[in-house]
């Protein structure tokens, strides 16, 4: 832990020089993950993430995707099928590429942000909890998709069986 972090109180820790809220963020990630996952925090995140102009969308993103591992959706009072409105973003940076005929490669924030639904979708799959309706048409192979890799991945041996296929 860096010796700028340690801090006594949480007014302290508050007090503390960060470079930048998303530092705040990836400590709490590490430490207090729970603390990410009030609704009230949650609900905010999600608006900064439909933000248009909000620069470090990638990073909220990648801290969302270190906490939701560790928790239990449904004990989470949060309506989850809010994210998928993150999915209107992913596909207007895809029709934008489209007509500029640049190749499909998405930015960095978008991606982030499908990875996340990608992963939300397959938490509360795991968790028996409802998914929202789709708007993108290949959200569910891409889901099916990334549960096979990580399956692929696992060591030899693990005794894990290979997801079902959707």
């Amino acid at each position: 832990t860096p010796v700028g972090w340690r801090a006594r109180s949480q007014a302290a820790a508050l007090a503390l020089p960060h470079a930048s809220p998303l530092d705040l963020l990836s400590l709490l990630a590490e430490r207090r993950p729970a603390e990410l996952l009030r609704p009230s925090v949650l609900a905010n995140l999600l608006r900064y993430l439909r933000s248009g102009g909000a620069p470090c969308k990638e990073r909220v993103c990648h801290v969302l995707l270190r906490v939701l591992p560790h928790a239990t959706l449904r004990d989470v009072d949060f309506d989850w099928a809010r994210f998928g409105s993150l999915e209107a973003i992913v596909e207007w940076h895809e029709e934008l590429y489209e007509r500029q005929r640049v190749p499909p490669l998405l930015p960095a924030g978008s991606q982030a942000m499908l990875d996340l639904l990608v992963d939300l979708r397959e938490r509360l799959r795991a968790e028996g909890l409802p998914l929202w309706e789709a708007a993108l048409p290949y959200l569910d192979e891409i889901a099916e998709l990334s549960s096979l890799s990580k399956w692929l991945l696992l060591p030899p041996g693990s005794g894990a069986e290979p997801p079902p296929p959707s």
